[in-house]
């Protein structure tokens, strides 16, 4: 069995004059949730569709669970649950209803019927609308109907497309929450999001796409990497100015009253002269603290250096 469930290799897509994917590789390990980050208009929706066999590409390939999307369909969307961005809903059905009729055309059994019916509804925290006619469901209750769906046949791979759009605070660390109990069980998970802080707290790697082009695929720490990112260092004091440390590597780059800070490496060594320092200046330090930036950061340099290249 391979390690990989997703492995997309050189995709190509057009719709007409338009190209929606450009030679579009990456893989999505087994077991892992995988982030898929970019503009809209970039090529995310199109990519999902391909992976889920509901839209054929003009090039390349695409294998899931080493089963090769145009070959093996079914198969594929037997172990999948696919959740997209837009999704109607039957307003005459209730909740239960509607969950038992997608048991069944995943061919789930009269006597496992229920049972999975009440699985979905715990892990997606919607017991309380088991009953309800969908035409009363909020935004946001519909969402989590819709992560009900995809769930309802236990599959081994989740594609989601925006799938937190919606949702309120509470709900959205539920739904994180709930990411990470299937990860524990051995589930793998791709999603696209516009949240980022959120992807950032719980997936192990991120593809990045620009213009139908991936631009990163990796941990997120090799995201880092990659963006080469410099450790923002904040001093705040309580009397006195915080000031640059003399011959160091850093830069200013925001500064106030009472507060610098500064953009660079500094040793534990080097730490410790910035504060003696600044104490034999007459101030006193009342903080010292490193200000990483956020994935959300990452992503917009990302973009901009990207058009910088390309114009």
């Amino acid at each position: 069995m391979t390690d990989q469930t997703i492995v997309a290799d050189g995709l190509l897509k057009r719709y007409g004059d338009v190209t929606a994917l450009r030679d579009v590789s990456f893989e999505v390990p087994r077991g892992t949730i995988t982030g898929f980050i970019g503009r809209n208009g970039a090529g995310k929706t199109t990519t999902l569709k391909i992976i889920s066999t509901l839209l054929k590409t003009d090039d390349g390939t695409c294998r899931v669970f080493d089963l090769d999307v145009r070959e093996k369909r079914l198969e594929i969307r037997r172990r999948i649950g696919f959740l997209p961005d837009v999704f109607e809903l039957p307003v005459v059905l209730t909740l239960r209803e509607y969950l038992s009729i997608f048991a069944d055309l995943y061919g789930v059994g009269n006597g496992e019927r229920a049972k999975r019916v009440s699985i979905a509804l715990q892990l997606t925290r919607t017991e309380a609308l088991a009953d309800r006619k969908m035409s009363a469901l909020s935004r946001g209750e519909q969402q989590r109907v819709g992560l009900a769906r995809a769930l309802i046949h236990s599959p081994d791979l989740l594609v989601l497309d925006e799938p937190a759009a919606g949702l309120d605070p509470h709900a959205r660390v539920e739904f994180k929450e709930l990411l990470r109990l299937l990860r524990e069980r051995g589930k793998t998970v791709f999603l696209s999001s516009h949240v980022l802080a959120d992807l950032e707290e719980i997936c192990d790697r991120l593809v990045v796409i620009r213009r139908g082009s991936v631009i990163f695929s990796g941990d997120v720490a090799g995201f880092r990497t990659q963006m080469r990112s410099a450790t923002r260092w904040r001093m705040v004091t309580i009397e006195g100015q915080a000031t640059l440390p003399g011959n160091m590597r850093t830069d200013v780059v925001a500064s106030g009253p009472n507060w610098i800070e500064l953009e660079g490496e500094m040793t534990p060594l080097e730490r410790g002269r910035w504060v003696s320092e600044v104490v034999s200046r007459g101030a006193s330090v009342c903080e010292l603290s490193p200000q990483r930036s956020t994935l959300e950061q990452e992503f917009a340099k990302a973009i901009e250096e990207e058009e910088d290249l390309n114009g």
